[in-house]
């Protein structure tokens, strides 16, 4: 991870950026999970934003819903032209057109950065990442648990002096 914050870091300082965006905590890739934890470290550099992508709160699929709403989300409806470009952006990812049916278009939902606990997972229940891990084996499925995620968070946060 110290890679990766290190170039967030110089990316910030090369561009001038006042303005961090990152996927909110939510459970639903692992990857954008530590995208926030790593912007989380960054607020002395820059203000940060988080955006809602997907999620499993409550063990239903939600898209562009915050699981946590906090009362400081701000909401932009999508006009007609505006969702056509996301569902084109959407069909780059060629590797994920059989994953990427659920994420709506309709809407994109924003706030700053909540505060996170990240030594637990995101919300109680059943993670995104988790819904098919009950699969013996497939070679699509992550069978990182949320736990494993958590202690990476820590450990990494430990080893920067609690950034």
């Amino acid at each position: 991870m110290a890679p990766v914050r290190e170039a967030i870091r110089a990316l910030i300082a090369r561009h001038a950026a006042d303005l961090l965006w990152t996927p909110a905590y939510e459970g639903g890739h692992q990857d954008h999970d530590v995208a926030n934890f790593l912007a989380s470290t960054l607020r002395a550099e820059a203000q940060v934003w988080e955006f809602s992508e997907y999620n499993f709160a409550g063990g239903k699929v939600r898209s562009q819903e915050f699981a946590s709403p906090q009362g400081a989300e701000q909401r932009i409806v999508l006009t007609a032209e505006e969702r056509a470009g996301k569902r084109q952006a959407l069909g780059i990812y060629a590797s994920e057109q059989g994953n990427l049916g659920y994420v709506r278009t309709e809407q994109e939902v924003f706030r700053p950065l909540a505060s996170y606990t990240y030594s637990q997972p995101p919300h109680p229940g059943k993670l995104f990442y988790q819904r098919f891990q009950w699969v013996p084996y497939h070679p699509r499925v992550d069978y990182t648990q949320p736990e494993e995620v958590c202690r990476a968070l820590m450990n990494f946060g430990s080893a920067q002096g609690g950034n």
